[in-house]
């Protein structure tokens, strides 16, 4: 039998959405120092040092400048505009897919039968979801600057040094950005393989890491584990049971490697560790913790890939 192949993400489509989310960062930051900037001192200067006494008054005009910024950017970054380019990356991902999953059906002498329908109903429903979480983590990002500046207004900091915090902020951002569209090309990777596969007959996988330093802990024992497509494994027990198939945990870089029913271990391979249980888990379900991680600052405890 012919060694089956590792499948990648493409790195193109990683990219490409990083850059995606990096023009609208840039973007969000220009607004920011045309709209917001001119008007510190001023609004500072209306804070005053007894904050308390005019707070509703300065609360509305930071407000109505952080909602003009908002709209600036909505129109910059149209709903119609982001999916048409989230769904150039979601083709590309799948394309890369089909591609290398197919190459792994035909080392195990299987024939790939994508259906087109499964296909196209995660790709929708990657545009979706993605569009949204775009939209929650910029207009998010807006509503947190406007907390800050007024919290700073409360400690009667200077303007300068208001500025510094607005721009440590926006890194933390852009960090967060670059990540989701990390995290959500290696997802919908994983998913398309994981269509690939079952269309073409196979029920179960071998769970396969890179095999490198970050590979976390709960990953690393599924390493040549045999799993059911049915049955995702357990990839992590602590602050709750997490269940996921390679590329749906967070940031997860794990692939999944086909296995016929007859073919017996082989290969490292181990026989079902952690695979009880149903999926009970939408198309992008784990999407949300992602979501969850970057816009409210927390993530799940086994942080590495």
């Amino acid at each position: 039998m012919a060694k089956i192949p590792e499948i990648r993400p493409p790195a193109s489509s990683r990219l490409a959405f990083q850059g995606t989310m990096t023009r609208m960062r840039i973007d969000l930051a220009r607004l920011i120092k045309s709209q917001l900037y001119p008007r510190l001192s001023e609004l500072r200067l209306q804070a005053g040092s007894d904050f308390g006494m005019r707070q509703d008054s300065v609360v509305d005009d930071v407000a109505v400048v952080m909602a003009k910024i908002g709209l600036l950017f909505s129109q910059l970054h149209p709903d119609g505009r982001t999916a048409a380019e989230v769904g150039v990356i979601g083709r590309s991902v799948h394309a890369s897919a089909s591609r290398q999953v197919g190459k792994q059906l035909l080392a195990i002498g299987v024939s790939p039968a994508s259906q087109a329908g499964a296909n196209a109903s995660l790709l929708q429903a990657f545009v979706r979801q993605n569009v949204l979480l775009i939209k929650t983590l910029n207009h998010g990002q807006v509503g947190q600057i406007e907390a800050l500046v007024l919290d700073s207004f409360r400690r009667g900091i200077h303007v300068s040094s208001i500025k510094k915090e607005i721009q440590a902020k926006l890194r933390v951002g852009r960090a967060r950005a670059s990540l989701l569209a990390r995290d959500q090309v290696l997802k919908l990777h994983g998913q398309f393989a994981q269509i690939e596969q079952v269309d073409a007959g196979i029920e179960e996988y071998v769970w396969r890491t890179v095999r490198d330093e970050r590979v976390r802990p709960g990953h690393k024992a599924l390493d040549g584990t045999k799993q059911k497509w049915n049955k995702p494994p357990v990839v992590s027990s602590r602050k709750g049971v997490r269940r996921a198939h390679p590329g749906g945990d967070y940031q997860c870089r794990c692939y999944a490697e086909p296995a016929m029913p007859d073919l017996g271990a082989r290969g490292g391979e181990k026989q079902g560790a952690g695979s009880a249980g149903s999926t009970g888990t939408g198309l992008f379900a784990m999407a949300a913790i992602a979501a969850a991680a970057f816009l409210f600052g927390d993530k799940p405890e086994d942080d590495g890939f």
